[in-house]
């Protein structure tokens, strides 16, 4: 596992490089002055004083404290003079808090931030999200401001769910030792049987990466094709994107499916034999990840919840967040953090939405019950 500690460690420093940058500079500031905070909340409104009021804001998330905690809290008390308390947990753990604090008539948390289906199938199915439209200031949700001209919205009444990240995950990872340049170019190319049992896959039936690729493969081709790629080929199923990664730079198997870029690109660049390859045909995923926002039905501070809202929508602190999750923003005018140009969105490609409300609602679900049914409930 030689490979796999130094992964760890080198990814580790990417994430240490883009929190150093997004913190400031060497005066000691934590509010990167270079950032344009025109269109955020005026630090003299009534709605920062009563923010003051309350003193605090509780926000959790699945980007991890690590992260977060070094960016956000720090430069938003700066600017607004407001604590923000950051829990960053996976969303299963944090929708399960959420269910047992429910239960036990228990309201904790301001604003909930994470990915598409937890947002959709857990907050907006339970109820626990109220209405984001309603304070958020219209000119910070305007179309024409954000990538694709769209307001980038999930909830078909573009009311409680928004995407403050905006990026395309559409990648293959070959070992360059095993696979040769020009040999696999399209989806389809996988099929060939030279490379049963090959390839490794980030287990599809979670609601991760894996989910989203098979619920294109199986809108793009159909079904036979999800069940020749993930049963005829014998592809080994894992759960961890780093020791998937691994694998494929150590040779183990010689493609991996569903991969994070973060890990491949550190893999890339410690000069192992391994590369990411966009396959072609297939329309290319975009989804939010972990940047979709919403506010309490309950709010215990709402007013200092609203401003952390309008805050993360706006520029400055749509780019501190992006910076600090590495992601690419939803807005047009956020530049791309360093370490994420592969994701960045082509405005003119193809691309199929990961994040729609029907692909969540209905694509997806039928995808991973279809892979489950193929594969088995596994381990």
């Amino acid at each position: 596992m030689r490979h796999n500690k130094s992964l760890q460690i080198a990814v580790t420093a990417v994430l240490l490089g883009s929190l150093a940058a997004a913190c400031g500079g060497d005066d000691g500031s934590s509010v990167d002055t270079t950032v344009d905070a025109s269109d955020c909340p005026d630090p003299d409104s009534e709605l920062v004083t009563a923010a003051q009021e309350e003193g605090v804001v509780e926000m959790v998330g699945s980007v991890s404290n690590a992260q977060i905690d070094p960016v956000i809290p720090p430069a938003f008390d700066e600017r607004y003079g407001v604590e923000v308390r950051y829990t960053g947990s996976p969303g299963s753990v944090l929708t399960a808090r959420l269910a047992n604090e429910r239960a036990a008539n228990v309201y904790s948390v301001d604003v909930w931030s994470g990915g598409g289906d937890s947002g959709v199938n857990r907050m907006y199915e339970n109820g626990w999200i109220g209405s984001l439209s309603s304070v958020l200031d219209p000119a910070l949700v305007e179309p024409s401001s954000y990538v694709l001209d769209e307001a980038p919205w999930i909830d078909q009444e573009q009311d409680k769910l928004f995407q403050i990240s905006r990026y395309m995950n559409t990648f293959l990872l070959i070992n360059t030792d095993l696979v040769t340049e020009g040999e696999i170019t399209t989806w389809e190319d996988l099929l060939d049987p030279k490379w049963k049992g090959q390839i490794v896959v980030d287990d599809p039936r979670s609601a991760g990466a894996g989910a989203n690729d098979v619920g294109i493969l199986y809108e793009t081709y159909g079904e036979e094709f999800v069940r020749q790629l993930y049963v005829d080929q014998e592809p080994v199923v894992m759960q961890d994107q780093q020791a998937e990664v691994d694998a494929v730079a150590r040779g183990t198997y010689a493609i991996g499916i569903s991969m994070f870029p973060t890990y491949a690109r550190v893999a890339v660049q410690q000069g192992l034999p391994v590369e990411l390859i966009v396959p072609q045909e297939a329309p290319l995923q975009i989804l939010g990840g972990s940047g979709v926002i919403g506010i309490s039905d309950q709010p215990p501070h709402p007013n200092a919840a609203e401003l952390l809202l309008n805050w993360l929508v706006c520029a400055e602190g749509n780019q501190l967040y992006n910076e600090a999750a590495i992601t690419p923003s939803s807005r047009k005018d956020i530049p791309v953090p360093e370490g994420a140009e592969e994701v960045a969105i082509d405005p003119d490609a193809e691309y199929f939405d990961a994040y729609s409300w029907d692909f969540l609602t209905t694509g997806k679900p039928a995808a991973q019950q279809l892979v489950t049914d193929l594969i088995g409930t596994g381990g």
